[in-house]
């Protein structure tokens, strides 16, 4: 069996209920070009490389975090477990220059937000685009 992805491009990966019996064409293909599954065969069409994910900001501005998490909707639940720890996290809150991605700090509120490593880079992607 052979696998194609969302857009009916070959893929290396077994992806349930995207697979057909038909043999691809043979490899090599011309330069730039892929298998693709019409449904009925393989045709060789351009590949357009798949993009190339934006990486995940080192630091954001304060005003850039606190304006993801407003549009995230985590902004009350950010506030308030900031409120509820010690001085040195109200301090750092209050008063950084720069909120990193990798500051302990933020990895130790992660699991008191209900979020997981991935969510939080969303919301630095997301910051980083503010």
């Amino acid at each position: 069996m052979w696998s194609y992805d969302e857009y009916g491009f070959l893929s290396d990966a077994d992806i349930p209920g995207r697979q057909t019996a038909v043999p691809p064409p043979a490899a090599p293909w011309p330069d730039g070009t892929r298998p693709n599954w019409t449904g009925l065969e393989w045709r060789l069409l351009d590949y357009p490389p798949p993009p190339i994910p934006a990486p995940v900001p080192a630091s954001v501005t304060p005003r850039q975090i606190r304006l993801a998490l407003n549009k995230t909707g985590m902004r009350d639940a950010v506030e308030a477990a900031i409120a509820a720890s010690g001085r040195d996290v109200r301090d750092w809150w209050e008063y950084a220059l720069e909120i990193e991605r990798a500051h302990p700090m933020v990895d130790a509120m992660l699991p008191a937000l209900g979020l997981t490593s991935a969510q939080a880079d969303d919301i630095f992607l997301l910051a980083g685009s503010l």
